[in-house]
């Protein structure tokens, strides 16, 4: 069950316009890029790419640091949904990344995590000053047919400061 806190940041994102204000400030790349945070509650978190010219290679596809950075968001949105939960100050980091590509992406693409209990879990984790603890997490991209053109795996690194 998500905070009050939690809710209210849940909503937020549903705001386009704030939405993208948080993306002006905090993300400019995602903003120029056109990502949309579609999906975000304790179950999923789905962050779409468009495909147009801003995020298309030489080679008529997606560029990977597009996909790289949608891939991120959608796990990256879970880290700070948990740190809502807690009224502490947390750091996080990504310490590692892999990634799959499975097909050419020629369509938007949509990544979707369903790791939050992992987040929620990991922060609830930290008590004390120094303490850390980590978080792997498995996002996947569909394109706009619903194959699977893309895999990710982060690693995130929460400290109790």
């Amino acid at each position: 069950m998500l905070t009050d806190a939690q809710q209210q940041f849940c909503k937020a994102f549903a705001s386009s316009l704030k939405q993208k204000l948080f993306y002006a400030r905090h993300l400019p790349l995602a903003l120029i890029c056109g990502l949309r945070l579609i999906h975000l509650d304790e179950q999923q978190c789905k962050v779409s790419a468009p495909f147009n010219w801003r995020t298309k290679n030489p080679f008529r596809s997606m560029y990977f640091a597009v996909q790289c950075m949608a891939a991120e968001l959608s796990t990256g949105a879970f880290a700070l949904l948990a740190l809502k939960q807690r009224d502490a100050s947390i750091a996080l980091i990504i310490t590692g990344m892999q990634s799959q590509f499975s097909k050419k992406v020629q369509s938007a693409v949509t990544f979707t995590c369903h790791d939050y209990a992992k987040f929620a879990d990991a922060v609830q984790k930290l008590n004390h000053s120094g303490d850390s603890t980590e978080v792997t997490a498995t996002t996947i991209g569909h394109n706009a047919q619903g194959d699977e053109v893309a895999r990710f795996t982060f690693t995130w690194s929460f400290k109790m400061r």
